[in-house]
């Protein structure tokens, strides 16, 4: 049996999951509103006591219970000194791009289960997440995530909890494989919204079913990570690799993101 080392571990669960995924069949018509201990009763089809003890316990991720949610794309980036802001070489494309977008960067880990994993001392790559399409009624929000240099993970649909200005958002991920049964995994994104960004900003994978795969981490096992600053600011959805190469030719620009790269 082939071995897979921890940091190509690291690079398939973290750098992660920028593949394509089946839609995650959240978004049900039979939806009523029900909470149990401050969480939605969808969530908890896929998110048990136990596993609701390894975010906040093992990981560490504050979890926002509550039936009042903030409108985060009302929130995020009502501030003035947002109207104006620029990414340089990152910065928006001319294509409408609907949503709010957020960048936690310096992306620090903060816990981990998964054995051997290497020591984090910089950093990962710059995480961008993108919210969009909240539904008050329903406790819906679309939600797409790119880590910076990598294809973004698009149309992940999840639930979002949460009390006055604190919110957590729960995703349902489902990877197709050809040579194996589907792989499910949790997306826990926790923070407290406001006008310049996510304060407090946490995010968690957590493996539910790794089909009995050796190239994935185990089930039960996952990883945690905050923004390093305390703040994930409100910012552009990044350039995708297409784009960002022929603009960096055009202004001869080779800057790079070296110390959050793990090879």
């Amino acid at each position: 049996m082939k071995m897979i080392n921890p940091l190509q571990k690291l690079l398939l669960t973290t750098g992660a999951f920028a593949l394509t995924f089946a839609g995650c069949g959240l978004f049900g018509d039979d939806d009523d509103g029900v909470f149990e201990d401050g969480v939605h009763e969808e969530i908890r089809e896929f998110i048990d006591d136990e596993t609701m003890a390894i975010i906040e316990d093992s990981l560490a991720v504050p979890v926002h219970r509550g039936d009042s949610p903030p409108d985060l794309d009302a929130i995020l980036g009502s501030g003035s000194e947002n109207d104006e802001r620029q990414m340089g070489q990152m910065s928006q494309t001319t294509t409408d791009i609907e949503g709010v977008t957020v960048v936690m960067s310096p992306f620090l880990r903060v816990e981990t289960l998964v054995p051997n994993d290497p020591v984090d001392e910089d950093g990962f790559l710059d995480h961008y997440i993108r919210l969009s399409d909240q539904n008050m009624d329903e406790y819906q929000i679309n939600v797409d995530m790119m880590h910076r240099g990598h294809p973004p993970t698009t149309g992940l649909g999840g639930y979002i909890i949460g009390d006055n200005e604190e919110f957590t958002i729960f995703v349902e991920v489902t990877q197709e494989h050809e040579d194996s049964d589907d792989v499910i995994t949790a997306r826990v994104f926790s923070g407290t919204a406001t006008p310049e960004g996510v304060e407090d900003a946490y995010e968690a994978l957590l493996m539910i079913d790794n089909a009995e795969r050796d190239d994935l981490i185990d089930d039960g096992t996952g990883r945690s990570f905050k923004d390093g600053n305390g703040i994930a600011r409100v910012t552009e959805w990044p350039l995708d690799n297409q784009e960002r190469i022929a603009q960096d030719e055009a202004t001869g620009s080779t800057a790079t993101n070296s110390a959050a790269i793990i090879q």
